[in-house]
């Protein structure tokens, strides 16, 4: 849920001259207690749309509880719970564990309802792990009905590579079980500095239901002191021809004080373009992770898109506030 909502707020990130979308990170490791705010400063206003809770608690030996609070203020600006999200994980012994995320709703009435149900079963071997998730909903009848199974196997090489297969399994118009997904990915270190994950993805054909292969995914990753450069090129087939239809280059710098400089360029095909056109830069985005005094941190996001001159321009959109006029504001 975290990453999910960082991404969703995140992605209308607006510097301009100053900074105007803010996410605050305040730890206490000591009581296992985090917070995020994301914080929004406008030309006449600051108001946080939204803030987030999690503590962490150890109940026995065995058994921890995480427990995480999603929060949005009323109209005079008091803050309510709209999401409670608990994950309780077991250690069953035997390189065995289990963990079951429950997350509960709650509308402005207070009342509230478990609506998603996550389990997870880790198996770890001297040579790998086997991941087993299940997720299950809530449906339109208020049952609570398993959506699909993820099963994850990581399997360790003599050479000192690893393989990793994925099967993704969801459910029919008469519920039943059907494969949807399979990924096959070997993880490998080329010198002391750089690891390649080459991956094959394949996915039912419509009209057979039969697996193929859909998707190729080749991930670099590449350290040198204080840099890290990650390459992602996706190709996918244009009938007998494999195509790189995305590249995503990845380039994070930590300097010695702890801040944390992230630019990020997406190159996709050009619109409308036809068969064999190059993939080009069409996205930027830069981050700044900067730790503050004692348990506060900040991240600042902006975000580009290249014109028609080819010219990076920072996103923009308007919007029109009763009683305020509209405004244009930078991502």
């Amino acid at each position: 849920m975290f990453a999910l909502v960082l991404v969703l707020v995140l992605g209308v990130a607006t510097p301009g001259l100053g900074q105007q979308v803010s996410v605050t990170k305040q730890e206490r490791p000591d009581q296992g207690f985090e917070r995020i705010e994301i914080r929004f400063d406008t030309k006449d206003r600051s108001f946080t749309p939204l803030r987030i809770e999690t503590r962490e608690t150890k109940e026995s030996l065995t058994v921890s509880r995480r427990e995480s609070v999603v929060q949005i203020p009323r109209a005079n600006g008091r803050f309510f719970d709209v999401e409670h999200t608990i994950t309780v994980t077991e250690q069953l012994g035997g390189g065995r564990s289990r963990s079951v995320t429950d997350m509960v709703e709650a509308d402005r009435q207070g009342k509230s309802r478990l609506t998603r149900q996550v389990t997870e079963e880790i198996t770890e071997t001297p040579d790998g792990k086997t991941i087993k998730r299940i997720e299950s909903s809530r449906n339109s009848s208020g049952q609570m009905v398993m959506n699909g199974e993820v099963i994850t196997t990581e399997t360790k090489r003599p050479d000192g590579s690893m393989v990793r297969a994925v099967e993704e399994r969801g459910f029919d118009v008469n519920h039943r079980p059907v494969l949807t997904r399979q990924v096959d990915e070997v993880v490998m270190s080329q010198g002391a500095n750089q690891t390649v994950t080459e991956s094959t993805i394949r996915s039912p054909e419509h009209i057979s239901g039969q697996m193929r292969e859909t998707a190729r995914e080749r991930t670099v990753m590449t350290e040198s002191g204080n840099r890290t450069q990650t390459e992602r090129v996706i190709q996918t087939p244009r009938g007998s021809i494999w195509t790189t239809t995305m590249r995503v280059v990845s380039t994070e710098t930590t300097a010695s004080n702890g801040e944390i400089n992230r630019e990020t360029i997406k190159y996709e095909p050009p619109d409308h373009a036809g068969a064999g056109q190059s993939v080009r830069p069409r996205l930027k985005i830069i981050e700044t992770y900067a730790p503050d005094s004692g348990d506060q941190s900040s991240l600042d996001r902006k975000v580009y898109v290249r014109d028609v001159n080819n010219r990076w321009v920072p996103k923009t959109f308007s919007s029109k506030i009763p009683g305020r006029g509209t405004y244009k504001r930078r991502e």
